[in-house]
């Protein structure tokens, strides 16, 4: 149902797109990426693209087992955190989860050119777990990843 829902959607769009383009090209776009020009994972923002003259892309070939990813490339340092942080995903999918149960959360990550001898925390890379009730934070864990070379 999801994507035929998603079919008609593309269908009505780009029929909009076909017949009404020179009308379309004097307004403003009131859709964000109306064009579908702009490919980005959905959930997940950017924070702080640009400090430390980082870029964050949305990987179409280097996702683990021939999935896409998100990508960080920071070639400086930075007074602040680079990276992707993704909107509440246990509201969106999980409306399910109960209590007293285990519930296993993994991440995959690959590094290239990365500091190898981080002196503090900061300079670590990873990923932040948060878990939150009715937005408390109940409980958070980084995990770091291995920088060692």
């Amino acid at each position: 149902m999801k994507f035929l829902i998603r079919s008609s959607i593309i269908i009505g769009i780009s029929a909009l797109f076909l017949f009404s383009s020179v009308a379309l090209a004097q307004r403003t776009n009131l859709l964000p990426n109306g064009d579908l020009e702009i490919v980005e994972p959905n959930f997940w923002n950017k924070v702080n693209e640009g400090l430390g003259n980082s870029v964050l892309s949305w990987d179409m070939e280097n996702g683990y087992n021939g999935s896409r990813c998100v990508k960080v490339e920071k070639p400086n340092t930075s007074s602040d955190l680079v990276g992707w942080k993704s909107v509440n995903n246990a509201q969106l999918y999980w409306n399910n989860a109960r209590a007293e149960r285990l519930y296993n959360l993994s991440f995959q990550a690959k590094t290239e050119g990365v500091n190898t001898n981080p002196a503090s925390d900061d300079e670590k890379i990873g990923v932040l777990f948060q878990f939150l009730a009715a937005g408390t934070v109940l409980g958070e864990q980084f995990i770091t990843i291995d920088q060692s070379a």
